[in-house]
């Protein structure tokens, strides 16, 4: 005889199963936002190293736009460029991944090592479309502070 709780033990059987995949497939769609978030940092690097402050900004998500301007920005990286010169290496030592209501936002942090000096930056990027935006920036530096 069956017992009474089969037909709850295949149900139970089955969210179980549906849960694994539907966790499998949005992990992989962070990985997938992870990976262009990474790219996306040393494109910001490289541009900053070529100065040219006026291409981050303008690819930069809209509420990174509403938060500063394109002048407040620029001035912003060529006090970091000016005081600190070309990133010579980065070490990504923290993030994280979130899928929410208001988009996929992929946060890391950085130990970067610059010419003049070191300094911990923060990156926010949302995901939008086939691509990632950056959301916000953040840089802590004492080399920065005391030049």
């Amino acid at each position: 005889p069956r017992s009474t709780l089969f037909p709850y033990t295949t149900l139970f059987r089955s969210a179980v199963t549906t849960a694994g995949l539907l966790f499998a497939l949005a992990g992989c769609g962070l990985q997938r936002r992870m990976d262009q978030a990474e790219a996306a940092v040393k494109q910001f690097h490289e541009r900053l190293d070529g100065e040219r402050y006026g291409d981050i900004y303008r690819q930069a998500d809209v509420s990174f736009h509403g938060a500063t301007t394109e002048t407040e920005f620029t001035d912003v990286l060529k006090a970091v460029h000016c005081k600190l010169g070309k990133v010579r290496s980065t070490r990504l030592h923290n993030w994280n991944a979130k899928a929410m209501t208001k988009g996929t936002f992929v946060r890391l942090s950085y130990w970067t090592e610059f010419a003049g000096g070191r300094a911990t930056e923060k990156f926010v990027w949302k995901a939008d479309g086939d691509v990632v935006r950056l959301a916000s920036y953040n840089i802590n530096s004492t080399a920065l502070l005391l030049k």
